[in-house]
């Protein structure tokens, strides 16, 4: 009964994770397409074709290995929210903490998110809508 339970939480998992890693496979593809054209361009080229050819592939593996991590990621999260939530009725205690986690990992997303984007706009020259806004 309990090794049952366990497989059924590890099968809910990865089915979470599977989903969200097919919501952004055409992401992935797009960038193999790109790679796939730019070694069609360059292949003809003596010395050249073959090191965009490994370029491109590296890129790629690289793209699919950044979606794969924020996809089990974003997996993890929403996995253990929903956890949290159905336990909220059935065990309290143990559902809260889980809750504060799914939480903790959507504030930290979001942090991370709002912290690049004003690093980009930093690095770009561009100032917040409020600098923007002052300086008139």
């Amino acid at each position: 009964n309990n090794m049952t339970m366990w497989m059924y939480r590890l099968a809910g998992f990865l089915l979470t994770w599977l989903g969200l890693c097919c919501i952004c496979q055409p992401l992935t593809t797009c960038v193999s397409m790109a790679g796939d054209c730019l070694d069609g361009i360059t292949e003809c080229i003596p010395g050249v074709g073959c090191i965009v050819d490994e370029m491109t592939d590296v890129v790629t593996g690289m793209v699919k290995a950044v979606v794969c991590a924020i996809t089990c990621m974003c997996a993890f999260s929403s996995f253990i929210f929903v956890v949290g939530v159905m336990w909220v009725v059935m065990r309290p205690l143990v559902a809260i903490p889980l809750l504060i986690f799914g939480f903790c990992f959507c504030g930290g997303a979001g942090y991370l998110m709002h912290t690049c984007r004003k690093k980009k706009e930093k690095e770009a020259g561009m100032g917040s809508q409020q600098e923007l806004l002052d300086d008139k």
